[in-house]
């Protein structure tokens, strides 16, 4: 079944009646100590990587870096085939991927949807039973984005994530590499898309943010508050807690350098608030990739 564009805004409206003025926006877990190690060390060779182009840095552009293609496999899930059971028209799946392409283009990543599939299940609809539906799902390798959108995740989530992990087979920790492979992608509730109804967060900026999850990326306000270790990038003020809204001018940590950094993608504010990556996010971005995703085709399922 097709719907129009036009169609799915008035939906839209007529849905988001209820405005939801602040959320839990994000579960991605918390960096474990080995991450928090993996990452500090990742965000160092960043620095050195592109200290070369600090000129580019304020033109926020990454020369002489080769731009990397992520392929989208998208989940829906939903409580029936209607649109109100969250079972999306393709074109409003298509809009989503374009927001990420617009979002992460100056980062020179560009995504392509390479199918859609349909799943009608309550519980998955719920976001339950997540290591259930990932393992039925889940396709491509371990560079590849997988994006499942329920209707609707426990604890008022907008979304969540998990970050890049070795996939190496003697890993120390108790989580074998094929879970982690498994457990790998984004998931977002589905009315969060563009043209959703979770006003302010439906223009597609929860896709957007934990997508920089996928890619290592922490929240701008980090852990341990002004004095903790934020997000580990140099060039993200520091920050003492989540945005919401759009508080602009906004200084949580008066005693560190720069304003609370409400228009980055990695913060909490509304989606329309949310307008771009740092250029360390950027480089910090690719060298994640590199170093965890990239040709790595992930255990035999």
């Amino acid at each position: 079944m097709i719907f129009s564009k036009a169609a799915l805004a008035t939906a839209a409206m007529m849905a988001s009646s209820t405005v939801f003025a602040s959320s839990n926006r994000c579960g991605t877990p918390s960096m474990t100590p080995e991450q928090v190690n993996w990452f500090n060390s990742l965000a160092a060779q960043s620095m050195t990587k592109f200290t070369a182009l600090k000129a580019n840095f304020q033109k926020e552009e990454l020369a002489d870096v080769q731009e990397k293609v992520i392929k989208v496999y998208v989940h829906v899930l939903a409580n029936g085939t209607k649109v109100e059971d969250g079972y999306l028209d393709e074109s409003q799946v298509h809009e989503q991927i374009s927001v990420l392409n617009a979002d992460f283009s100056s980062a020179k990543f560009s995504f392509q949807l390479q199918n859609i599939s349909y799943t009608i299940d309550k519980s998955w609809a719920d976001g339950l039973e997540e290591y259930a539906f990932k393992s039925q799902l889940r396709r491509g390798d371990y560079s590849d984005l997988n994006l499942y959108f329920p209707v609707s995740l426990p604890d008022s989530l907008l979304g969540y994530s998990h970050f890049p992990v070795s996939l190496s087979p003697d890993r120390q920790d108790s989580t074998s590499p094929k879970d982690e492979f498994l457990l790998d992608g984004v998931v977002i509730r589905s009315d969060t898309l563009p043209l959703g109804a979770y006003a302010p967060y439906n223009l597609g900026r929860t896709a957007t943010h934990e997508t920089g999850h996928w890619f290592g990326l922490d929240h701008t306000f980090g852990a341990g508050g002004c004095e903790g270790k934020g997000d580990m990038i140099a060039d993200t003020p520091m920050e003492a807690s989540p945005a919401y809204g759009c508080p602009v001018g906004r200084d949580s940590c008066p005693d560190q350098e720069g304003l609370d950094p409400i228009h980055n993608f990695m913060d909490y504010s509304d989606d329309d608030c949310m307008t771009e990556f740092t250029p360390l996010q950027k480089a910090y971005m690719h060298s994640a990739f590199e170093t965890y995703r990239e040709n790595v085709a992930g255990p035999k399922r």
